[in-house]
């Protein structure tokens, strides 16, 4: 079974996609998105207050192989669980085409979820029973980390000693290092694969 949800496109033209919800005391639903691992998705946008009704909670870039788990509940425990994935086709009129993968009624999953879906499942349907929703699964972009406030900022035409060596040398990510030096400065260095160049000749 197919299923098809409107997109919209970011400044750069990416597909898009907002987690939505709302909840009253006997009805409420949810709609959210993870990664094709269950993980979290970060977040491209995160609408204002007063932009929340017509936008959404939080909107996300859309990639192939996303999932979307849509929540109905009605009265406190009884759910509604339709689990799909997108295709990555979207056609003429801005429909995302997702293809159904697991579905849960009547107390009873027609093939059950694997394990990694599990927390953004059990996320899915406490949104369907907050009053007041918020985002439920997502990550934010991490900020670079500061530079420590002891080093010194040089200026253009500061002289730098000969003979400096390095006092610590910490790894930060994949393909950066953090490098203090003896005399107290400090920078980020990047790590980056060279190719040789062809000889054409």
């Amino acid at each position: 079974m197919e299923y098809l949800l409107t997109v919209t496109r970011t400044k750069t033209g990416l597909p898009a996609v907002a987690e939505t919800g709302a909840a009253g005391k006997t009805k409420g639903f949810a709609r959210i998105l993870c990664r094709d691992n269950g993980g979290k998705k970060t977040a491209t946008y995160l609408p204002q207050p007063e932009e929340i009704e017509d936008i959404g909670h939080v909107v996300f870039v859309l990639q192939k192989n996303d999932y979307c788990i849509a929540v109905e509940r009605s009265r406190t425990t009884a759910y509604k669980i339709t689990v799909t994935q997108f295709s990555g086709t979207i056609d003429d009129q801005e429909q995302a085409l997702f293809e159904l993968r697991h579905s849960y009624s009547g107390k009873r999953w027609d093939v059950m979820p694997p394990e990694y879906l599990q927390p953004a499942i059990e996320a899915a349907k406490a949104k369907s029973q907050a009053e007041l929703p918020a985002g439920a699964w997502y990550q934010t972009k991490q900020p670079s980390p500061p530079v420590s406030p002891s080093a010194p900022v040089l200026k253009p035409g500061d002289f730098v000693p000969s003979f400096l060596g390095i006092r610590e040398l910490r790894q930060i990510a994949d393909d950066e290092f953090s490098v203090c030096l003896t005399n107290g400065v400090q920078f980020l260095v990047y790590i980056k694969e060279c190719l040789p160049k062809r000889n054409n000749g």
